[in-house]
């Protein structure tokens, strides 16, 4: 595949599930019921999307792959905040070393760490685009 047909397939695969698990988020009143449910719900949904990404990943020379796993997590942390992040994180852990075959263990510090510090700037920060441009860029 074409580097760009690639990229195209990743932002489909995220507009598509951005689209139809806001639907669902409406559709199950998931505001209505208790807070770790929804972050619980929230964390699965997104760490699916995670595994999804890999498997989608671009790659761009022989040794260098690129993957969007990490919009996965933004927003996993954007509606859920930490507990939500960290599902998400352990799912896409668990895609990796299957698709993958193993993940370094400085590469999942550095993740945890990385994770945890833009889900306190997400719960910090006051406005959308605010949340959007320090987590990511924390990221």
């Amino acid at each position: 595949m074409t580097l760009m047909r690639e990229l195209m397939i990743n932002f489909a695969v995220i507009t598509v599930f951005v689209v139809f698990i806001e639907q669902i988020y409406h559709l199950m009143k998931w505001d209505q019921r208790p807070p770790w449910m929804y972050k619980v719900f929230a964390g699965l949904v997104n760490g699916f999307l995670c595994i999804a990404l890999l498997n989608f990943s671009v790659h761009i020379d022989t040794n260098v792959t690129f993957n969007f796993r990490g919009v996965g997590l933004m927003l996993s942390a954007y509606s859920g905040g930490f507990v939500s992040v960290m599902i998400s994180f352990i799912l896409s852990c668990i895609g990796r070393n299957i698709v993958e075959g193993g993940m370094p263990f400085p590469q999942v510090i550095i993740g945890f760490l990385a994770l945890t510090g833009a889900s306190i700037i997400f719960t910090k920060a006051k406005t959308f685009w605010g949340k959007w441009l320090y987590g990511v860029s924390f990221f």
